[in-house]
């Protein structure tokens, strides 16, 4: 896929911002113009500018020229004008083809799409994405189990056979996930409640004969494999780019865990959140981390007063399952602690 400019000379695209004041919409240091350069997230670009980075999509939204303005390219420069009191990006995409675009003819050149920076960091996802899902208690309970490998091995690599129970009647040739339990999340509010259960994957295995126990063959590993471990049709997830949003309601959660295991959480680690599609969010949704207010004492009354709660991180979710998702800490700037109230920013 590409991106065709058909402008010859060149082209500055006006983006106005959503109707709000200058004071509302921008940071009150954001510079006057950025080149961008490789390494850069639509996210940290919009930072420079803008009080909300999650309303960089607004942004080009409002622009029905560009068929997709989210691709913007190392070497394209953004400045910043005031049309009527309203701040507008300007974006030049000549600069792209001084980097190095080839011209394809004297009207028409083409950016290749895996070259345009991405929304979010997704090296900070990807790996996590291609090696965890989630199931719930009904497809945990129904999924095909290992109850043997070939030789009696303990654990099977790349090129062994193992032994599974309950597949449903499939024909040869079928693919599937081996997936070990990692952990069961538990609702905060009733700890017999259980979210989802996350499963690592540790490989991939096809069918070579089908029957009970069916005969299927390890073709990929990435953990060993070992009597127990599920199989399932890993549910796909996104790879490509996000595009951040609020949520449609002021739907609230708390921080259940993180992924490194830790109790104090920072930028770019990734959290599990007690909400998912049946809560109404999706991927893309941004919400606000806040921390209770601390409870303090009044000398002139002699009460107690809770303190208001503050924000302490702003987080974006990239996968979701029914009653649970996953979201990375896009900025923070207190530490994030487990139980840490989640809601609309």
């Amino acid at each position: 896929m590409t991106l065709t400019d058909t402008q010859p000379q060149e082209a500055e695209v006006m983006v106005a911002a959503a109707p709000a004041t200058v004071a509302e919409v921008m940071r009150p240091d954001y510079p006057s113009s950025y080149t961008v350069v490789r390494g850069d997230t639509l996210w940290d670009i919009s930072a420079l500018f803008l009080r909300d980075p999650w309303r960089w999509p607004e942004l080009w939204q409002k622009n029905p020229q560009v068929e997709n303005p989210h691709l913007i390219y190392p070497g394209d420069r953004l400045s910043l004008h005031f049309i009527d009191g309203v701040p507008t990006l300007a974006l030049n995409r000549t600069a792209a083809v001084a980097a190095g675009v080839k011209k394809l003819s004297p009207t028409i050149h083409k950016t290749p799409i895996a070259n345009a920076i991405p929304t979010i960091p997704m090296d900070r996802i990807r790996p996590f994405l291609a090696q965890v899902t989630v199931v719930d208690q009904d497809l945990l309970d129904s999924s095909p189990y290992i109850i043997s490998a070939s030789h009696n091995r303990i654990a099977s690599g790349v090129g062994d056979r193992i032994y599974v129970r309950d597949l449903e009647e499939e024909k040869g040739g079928v693919k599937l996930t081996v997936v070990h339990s990692s952990r069961a999340y538990q609702n905060p509010d009733n700890e017999e409640d259980i979210l989802g259960y996350e499963m690592m994957v540790v490989a991939e295995a096809t069918l070579r004969q089908p029957g009970d126990p069916a005969v299927m063959e390890i073709t990929r590993s990435l953990r060993e494999t070992g009597v127990g471990d599920r199989l399932v049709r890993k549910r796909p997830m996104i790879f490509g780019d996000i595009y951040p949003h609020l949520a449609d309601d002021e739907s609230e959660g708390v921080v259940l865990a993180t992924l490194r295991g830790v109790a104090n959480i920072g930028q770019y680690d990734i959290v599990v959140l007690n909400l998912g599609e049946d809560d109404g969010i999706d991927v893309g949704t941004v919400y606000g981390a806040f921390r209770s207010g601390d409870l303090v004492n009044d000398p002139l009354r002699d009460e107690e007063v809770r303190l208001p709660d503050e924000r302490t991180a702003l987080l974006l979710v990239f996968a979701v399952y029914e009653r649970m998702s996953y979201a990375l800490v896009m900025s923070a700037t207190q530490e994030i602690r487990l139980g840490d109230r989640v809601t609309h920013p």
